[in-house]
């Protein structure tokens, strides 16, 4: 038996609200006005290169092999960044692929007494890239930020 959500709430976040709606997106649980899904200048979207081979076996990753990890998809997501912005696009996130969990408190990997394998992958946004700052000069819901969420391709309101 299926049940319909009525509310849902996004806890245990870096940051309050930037990081909130885009977790929500993330979903395809926000229903934004139609010029979200049509950005008039297109979009950018590309597929990083991920070091799946720094995991271990037993899905446990060290901190060092997450920092590489992270730093070599960092790299292209910064490289996207400006050719979107030259060629005056929106950036599409990529899936990105988190080795662990980022937190306040000292962890082994992921949140204590969830079931999230190692590598994290879809890695949340949020987790990796501080969403207040690159949303800060355009608006608190992100409207008129040039990036979309890594699902936007997928969103069944994207139009045909």
């Amino acid at each position: 038996h299926r049940h319909e959500p009525i509310a849902v709430h996004p806890t245990f976040l870096p940051t309050p609200g930037a990081s909130k709606m885009h977790r929500l997106r993330e979903a395809t649980l926000v229903d934004d006005p139609p010029e979200y899904y049509s950005p008039p200048q297109g979009v950018l979207a590309y597929t990083p290169r991920v070091r799946l081979d720094l995991a271990r076996p037993s899905g446990v990753m060290g901190v060092e092999a997450h920092m590489v990890m992270m730093h070599e998809q960092l790299s292209q997501l910064r490289s996207a960044w400006v050719l979107a912005q030259k060629l005056g696009r929106v950036l599409v996130l990529p899936t990105l692929t988190c080795g662990l969990d980022r937190l306040w408190w000292e962890i082994n990997g992921t949140i204590p007494g969830t079931d999230t394998p190692l590598p994290i992958s879809p890695c949340p946004a949020d987790l990796v890239l501080d969403l207040e700052v690159l949303m800060r000069n355009h608006g608190r819901d992100g409207r008129l930020v040039a990036l979309r969420e890594y699902s936007f391709l997928q969103n069944p309101r994207l139009p045909a």
